[in-house]
């Protein structure tokens, strides 16, 4: 009797361990693309046709993070508003660290724990793309089952990525002129790897692309491309990132000072954590040191050629893309 008991509470610990774990899990985003590391992504950009004409469907959103553990965009860098209580927070905190600095000078504790502060919460741009996702194949070029049956299913999802991948990511336009014909697709391979600084020896993620075209992934059907595109919702409208009003961002701050530096998830989950890492600059009024020189994708990794994925009886591409839209009218 007793070792049931014993069986039972052991049982009951792991479960609330579980629960535990699942509950501080960050929740996943509806519609948005989470790489993981090691895998390659095989990627077509959608074009985007709710920003400016002709121009590459890359879209610029300036993000606050980790305002009481929440993230959100700055509705004063974006547009949305005239002005940001986040922004102003900000402000608020250079205002002290000019106290400081005269009280206690530049290199004291008080003024870098103030600048800490103001890295950690002044806006930080990221961009997305609208993508397709054609295949993932893991190191050795072997197609990766669960990550295809969760992404490779004809709809769209959104990329979001740091600034290193977005002057990759131009760079291949002046390549090959379009990285978003539906009907003449390039393919953007994305490789998320874990690197270590030589400096500090610190771990972080970047991503590597590299561009391909493969024709066998065009849409022939102009109808089909069409709808492709029309169905991507604005950035703002997708559900993708976190529009709040200012009253609501205010009520974020009432609660700033309980969130420990410990509790901060800083960058978020799933994202480039070299580009997102926060710096300590040495005047408010100098710009913000870069956390490394963005790297440059040279022509031969531009035209190179991937390893080929496993193909399956499921690689027509359009006939899945065909299958998807008959049951979304269903």
């Amino acid at each position: 009797m007793a070792a049931d008991y014993l069986e039972f509470f052991k049982f009951n610990a792991e479960v609330s361990k579980s629960m535990v774990q699942q509950a501080n899990e960050p929740k996943r985003i509806e519609g948005k693309l989470y790489t993981k590391i090691g895998y390659t992504y095989y990627l077509i950009l959608v074009p985007y046709i709710h920003g400016t004409a002709g121009a590459p469907p890359i879209v610029e959103i300036w993000n606050h993070y980790n305002v009481g553990r929440k993230s959100f965009v700055c509705l004063l860098k974006n547009g949305i508003d005239d002005k940001c209580y986040a922004d102003d927070y900000v402000q608020q905190l250079w205002a002290q660290w000019k106290e400081l600095k005269e009280k206690h000078g530049k290199d004291s504790s008080e003024c870098k724990s103030v600048v800490k502060s103001i890295n950690n919460l002044k806006p930080k741009a990221r961009w997305f793309s609208s993508v397709l996702v054609v295949d993932i194949t893991d190191a050795e070029g072997k197609r990766v089952g669960e990550e295809y049956k969760t992404y490779c299913n004809g709809r769209t999802w959104w990329w979001d990525y740091p600034q290193t991948v977005q002057k990759k990511l131009m760079k291949s336009y002046t390549v090959y002129g379009s990285l978003h014909d539906l009907f003449n697709p390039v393919v953007v391979l994305a490789t998320k790897n874990t690197k270590t600084d030589d400096k500090s020896q610190k771990q972080y993620q970047e991503t590597d692309i590299m561009c391909v075209q493969q024709g066998k992934y065009a849409i022939k059907d102009q109808k089909m491309a069409v709808k492709i595109v029309e169905n991507v919702k604005p950035v703002m409208e997708s559900g993708i990132v976190t529009v709040l009003s200012n009253e609501e961002i205010k009520k974020l701050f009432t609660d700033i000072d309980r969130v420990t530096e410990e509790e901060m998830e800083y960058p978020p989950k799933g994202s480039d954590s070299q580009s997102q890492a926060p710096q300590l600059a040495v005047d408010p009024f100098a710009e913000a040191a870069v956390a490394a020189p963005p790297s440059v994708v040279t022509e031969a990794q531009v035209q190179g050629n991937p390893p080929d994925p496993v193909k399956s009886e499921d690689d027509d591409f359009e006939a899945q893309l065909r299958a998807i839209m008959e049951e979304d009218n269903q």
